[in-house]
């Protein structure tokens, strides 16, 4: 027998649906079924989440409808359908949670976000806190993972310090992506001046990841396992990216009796300019200076004839000419 008190639950529950919600669960079942159909209430919550999430709405109603009138015989028949659209609703707000529909994210996706965590962790330790500072540990805290996950990952400091690297100078390995930095040969030769500043600036030497990356370099010198590494990485990647320079710009190979050479120095201009990032430099004497570097790509690429042209000619001093012309007499 069900107790008055229980009766007096659900039909307030009945009449207010709203209410009911609110209440607990367990306290509402108990009073009303007794706790001998505890085991009844988990089952109706299992099945009937199932059912609604396979579309099974017609079943889960007939389902609940028999499940009511074996553990509510005692009500009106408009009672027992009230509260059997009650409790399709409950379903309902139960499985369609922010929580239950939550979408599984694929594996790669979670290694990659893994690995991005730590990598900005490294970052944010050698940017204010310097190389010493940045070990395994603390990269770890940085990034909230455990030691063990980071070193699945990476498999030494030495790997995930080349990493860094590799992430600073990422746009000039290709010809793909929004970091690209390499313009069309075909493309007028200022427009592809411009372009390859411009991009090269935004994209690396201006970018914080590389101050990051000479903060490694002044730190690990006197860590031979990773300056080494480093060091010889650089040397294969530097004779590509000259290469790839001159390819941007041919006019180098017809025009420049030292074409690699002035590639080279473009570059060390750029990383120059990068490094001193660590400076209050002004907008203004920013802009200057890589439009100045512009410039100096366009006339290195044109013939020795046109860029005489573009110099504008110095006129000579009156005291000069007075001089020449009384040699004349």
């Amino acid at each position: 027998m069900r107790s008055s008190a229980g009766r007096r639950l659900m039909r307030r529950g009945m009449a207010n649906p709203e209410s009911a919600v609110k209440a607990p669960w367990g306290r509402v079942w108990r009073a009303v079924t007794g706790s001998d159909r505890y085991v009844m209430r988990i089952g109706l919550i299992v099945t009937s989440s199932a059912l609604y999430n396979n579309n099974n709405l017609l079943l889960l109603e007939l389902y609940l409808a028999v499940f009511v009138d074996r553990a509510l015989g005692g009500l009106s028949e408009s009672r027992r359908i009230h509260y059997c659209f009650w409790m399709t609703d409950h379903a309902k707000t139960r499985t369609t949670s922010p929580h239950r529909a939550r979408k599984r994210v694929p594996q790669i996706e979670r290694i990659e976000a893994t690995q991005r965590k730590i990598i900005e962790s490294a970052q944010r330790l050698l940017r204010e806190e310097g190389f010493k500072s940045a070990t395994l540990q603390a990269i770890a805290r940085g990034a909230k993972v455990s030691l063990g996950a980071l070193q699945h990952h990476f498999e030494s400091r030495d790997a995930l310090m080349e990493r860094l690297v590799d992430e600073a100078l990422a746009p000039l390995g290709g010809r793909d992506g929004a970091g690209n930095v390499w313009p069309d040969p075909a493309w007028p030769l200022r427009e592809r001046a411009q372009f390859f500043v411009e991009r090269s600036w935004t994209h690396i030497y201006g970018a914080t990841s590389y101050v990051t990356a000479w903060s490694l370099f002044f730190g690990c010198k006197a860590t031979p396992s990773i300056f080494n590494r480093i060091d010889t990485k650089r040397t294969v990647e530097d004779e590509r990216f000259f290469g790839m320079f001159v390819d941007a710009f041919p006019e180098l190979r017809a025009h420049h009796p030292y074409p690699k050479g002035f590639a080279a120095s473009v570059f060390a201009t750029l990383r120059g300019a990068g490094v001193f990032e660590l400076f209050d430099i002004s907008i203004a004497d920013r802009h200057d200076e890589l439009q100045a570097l512009v410039e100096t790509i366009v006339r290195a690429c044109l013939p020795v004839a046109h860029e005489s042209a573009l110099t504008p000619a110095k006129k000579s001093s009156p005291s000069r000419t007075r001089r020449k012309s009384s040699a004349a007499a």
